[in-house]
């Protein structure tokens, strides 16, 4: 059963600006801070954080009640984006992008 649908558009050269420790530390888990250290160049950077960003947002959007992005690990696994929260819940995400636009969707469904 499908519980929430959730989506978020985003501007990459936007994450420019927003790559202080405070709000690194604030979006990514230990692991995706250590991947993110490991992206070589400003624009893959930005990248990177668009695109964690844009999918705990959309999650956060189809739950309606989550609030702590770091809670919130998104892997790319054989070239898909995944999230895992519980045994109860499982995401399906979906990503988009094209010039500075990126647009993630997730769908939220109870099993």
């Amino acid at each position: 059963m499908i519980i929430g649908i959730g989506i978020d558009s985003v501007t990459i050269s936007r994450f420019q600006q927003k790559k202080s420790p405070e709000f690194v530390k604030k979006l990514l888990t230990e692991h995706e801070l250590n991947k993110y250290k490991s992206v070589i160049g400003d624009n893959n950077q930005n990248i990177f954080l668009a695109i964690r960003w844009a999918f705990k947002e959309a999650i956060f959007k189809a739950l309606r009640t989550w609030d702590d992005f770091t809670q919130l690990e998104i892997r790319k696994i054989n070239g898909a984006y995944e999230c895992s929260l519980n045994d109860k819940i499982k995401l399906h995400l979906s990503i988009s992008h094209e010039g500075e636009r990126l647009v993630a969707v997730a769908v939220a469904e109870r099993v």
